[in-house]
């Protein structure tokens, strides 16, 4: 009987950890609950940077702010901006990362006003895999004095 006792103990243990590892995850601005240690987001960012150093991103995108043939993405994340559409109309986006996905795989759809038409699709060149770790690579480029 001691046998149960210390197995039920030992079981709502793990559970009220669980629950306050959950709790510690979405009130330190984490959106969605995840069970991923921080090494493996840590991995993702590190693939995302390697897979835009490889790609060849950074010939046209600055990590600093800089404007260069395509935006910064400097506080590129969240960050609201006009954009052309194909008909030629401007229209707002906000660069979340259903955006930046689609401007990695039709980067024609929504051109950030005054810059050129000149990305290359990596429509079946990129797996989402390799899209999501750029995206987290993105996300931590935060603006140098941005406002919480």
């Amino acid at each position: 009987m001691k046998d149960i006792w210390l197995w039920l103990v030992i079981a709502a243990a793990a559970v009220l950890g669980a629950l306050l590892y959950f709790t510690l995850q979405t009130t330190q601005g984490h959106s969605r609950m995840t069970m991923e240690p921080p090494e493996s987001q840590s991995l993702l960012i590190s693939k995302g940077m390697e897979l835009a150093k490889d790609l060849g991103c950074f010939a046209c995108h600055s990590v600093d702010g800089k404007t260069l043939v395509g935006p910064t993405w400097q506080g590129l994340y969240e960050h609201e901006m006009e954009v052309i559409l194909p008909d030629g109309t401007v229209a707002k986006a906000k660069a979340d990362e259903a955006y930046i996905k689609e401007s990695i795989l039709e980067p024609g759809a929504k051109i950030v006003k005054g810059f050129h038409n000149t990305m290359p699709s990596f429509k079946n060149k990129v797996s989402d895999e390799d899209i999501q770790a750029i995206i987290a690579y993105i996300k931590t480029l935060k603006r140098e004095h941005q406002h919480p």
